[in-house]
């Protein structure tokens, strides 16, 4: 199971907010939300997500390929939390 994806239907529920809502709010299809919150990603299945900002923990970025508007992007080495924006994928610090 993607642990993210885990997280994410943790505090989904926890807030009491619907996948309709999350689907309004990020223009992720629910469909895809499902698939992201369950963790039922095979290896060489794809997510794609429109809006302005996607805050996300990647746990084992080594094992990922990712692109922003078809170009490739650089992803951290470990570890790491990134916020993607149409200005690239950058590692921030949460506390």
């Amino acid at each position: 199971m993607l642990e993210i994806g885990s997280s994410l239907h943790e505090v989904r529920i926890r807030r009491g907010v619907e996948l309709a809502q999350v689907e309004a709010d990020t223009h992720i299809r629910t469909r895809y939300l499902k698939a992201f919150h369950e963790g039922t990603l095979e290896q060489g299945q794809t997510l794609r997500f429109a809006g302005k900002r996607l805050w996300i923990r990647l746990g084992a970025p080594s094992n990922l390929e990712a692109s922003l508007n078809g170009v490739p992007a650089s992803l951290p080495d470990d570890t790491a939390n990134v916020v993607v924006t149409t200005a690239g994928v950058r590692t921030v610090e949460v506390g």
